[in-house]
């Protein structure tokens, strides 16, 4: 019965060390659209040419989070 709980113990640990793919997908905080990574990078890109000024750089931020 030792053995038992023992080979349970060790067959849980190494199935929850499996590492998850990275996401492919980034929801807009804003709006609550969700865009994929091709979208994301033409919209980050459409907003640093949006805003992009001779005198000053914008600063944009992203908050990326984990779910």
């Amino acid at each position: 019965m030792k053995n038992l709980y023992i080979l349970l113990l060790l067959a849980f640990t190494i199935s929850c060390n499996t590492k998850r793919p990275e996401p492919n997908f980034y929801k807009n905080g804003y709006t609550g659209e969700i865009l994929n990574k091709s979208d994301f990078e033409d919209y980050r890109l459409s907003i640093y040419t949006k805003y992009l000024d001779s005198v000053s750089k914008p600063k944009i931020s992203f908050n990326f989070y984990k779910i």
